[in-house]
């Protein structure tokens, strides 16, 4: 496997466009294999299906059952009041009633469905935070920016340009969607909910937690007041 370090020419890499992009987002020549090698070969972790086979779900419920305390100390955790002495019998009618869905939510199998309005979604959103954290380490830039025309319009930028040439193809048209996942993931509200769910930002913890950042991002773009022009 090609490492950092080593001499990349244009000519062995097989996709000029996708050279260039990295290069422009300021990652250097010797890196850019690696880096290119690192998003196209993506951990086996990525490689799991979101749709489990019939039944799953209701197979995970059997197996765990319902732990009402244990719903009532999550129900408090989303509402951002941690107490780990909640109890059901402390619940009103109505906080039941949410502790009890959010319990089943939480047992669904690995779903990549995590738009704030509950619509399906064939974007992962920790992908992208993988994506995202690889081309940073890469160029070493803290932060993934990108930036939209003035009066609006697309995402555009040289870090959103090397996004764009390593995503899926299928991801492609879906550039809005793209773009909120980035901007949560930089949000005050994302860092928090990798705080309590002791989630760090490095693209190897990303692969190696998938799931548990889908969640994170999921929790985050409920709470986040997204606006239109970012960068």
């Amino acid at each position: 496997m090609n490492r950092p370090g080593l001499s990349v020419s244009p000519k062995l890499f097989p996709s000029a466009a996708r050279y260039r992009a990295l290069a422009e987002c300021g990652i250097a020549p010797e890196k850019i294999l690696y880096t290119a090698e690192r998003l196209t070969n993506l951990p086996k972790s990525f490689h799991l299906s979101s749709w489990d086979p019939p039944g799953t779900a209701s197979a995970i419920r059997l197996a765990v059952g319902f732990d009402r305390d244990a719903a009532a100390r999550m129900l408090r955790l989303n509402e951002g009041k941690p107490d780990p002495v909640a109890s059901w019998t402390n619940l009103t009618r109505s906080e039941r009633k949410r502790a009890e869905r959010l319990w089943n939510s939480a047992l669904k199998p690995d779903e990549l469905d995590v738009t704030t309005q509950g619509r399906p979604s064939h974007i992962d959103s920790a992908l992208i935070l993988y994506c995202t954290r690889v081309l940073c380490e890469a160029s070493g830039k803290a932060k993934f920016k990108f930036r939209r025309p003035m009066g609006g319009g697309a995402p555009g930028g040289p870090m959103w340009r090397a996004l764009v040439e390593v995503l899926p193809p299928e991801f492609k048209t879906h550039a809005e969607t793209i773009a909120e996942i980035v901007v949560v993931t930089r949000s005050p509200q994302f860092l928090e909910w990798c705080r309590k769910l002791g989630l760090e930002l490095a693209s190897c913890h990303v692969a190696k937690h998938p799931a548990t950042f889908r969640i994170a991002i999921s929790r985050a773009r409920r709470s986040h007041p997204l606006k239109r022009r970012r960068i």
